[in-house]
């Protein structure tokens, strides 16, 4: 059998198909979601993070609410005025991050933003402060960007 060349670069995007352990450490003691509606709550460590460090694990959430199933016809994808309310940031703030400091994580599509899979280990080095983001760069990891 002949080696394909593409191995590793073409990647399965289905939700499904995420690595659950890797999503799971990223949330875990920033974000609660309700086993029986889906709702998305916050621990009080979560509105410490950044906007970015924000906007991440809440659309790691939605990941999560959509991998399991807890709101029928769940859509991963989320309009940025939906994800300023959740974090309780500005939209216009939110929208310029999702914009340019979030650009290389993010994927957009008419029904709103998403993190593909494949982009999970780099939401790991950011929220981890190993890897900084455009925008982010030379700023205090704890200090709050509005």
């Amino acid at each position: 059998m002949e080696n394909n060349p593409f191995e590793g670069i073409i990647v399965d995007e289905r939700i499904e198909d995420a690595n659950k352990n890797l999503l799971a450490e990223l949330v875990r003691d920033f974000v609660k979601i309700g086993k029986t509606d889906g709702n998305i709550g916050f621990e009080d460590k979560f509105y410490d993070g950044s906007l970015v460090d924000k906007a991440i694990r809440y659309l790691l959430a939605r990941k999560i609410v959509a991998i399991q199933g807890l709101i029928k016809d769940y859509n991963e994808y989320v309009m940025t005025g939906e994800i300023a309310k959740a974090i309780r940031e500005q939209p216009k703030a939110v929208s310029a991050r999702l914009g340019d400091t979030l650009f290389p994580i993010v994927t957009k599509k008419n029904e709103g933003y998403s993190i593909p899979n494949y982009k999970l280990e780099h939401c790991k080095k950011v929220l981890s402060g190993k890897a900084v983001l455009k925008r982010d760069k030379g700023k205090n990891k704890s200090q709050k960007t509005k």
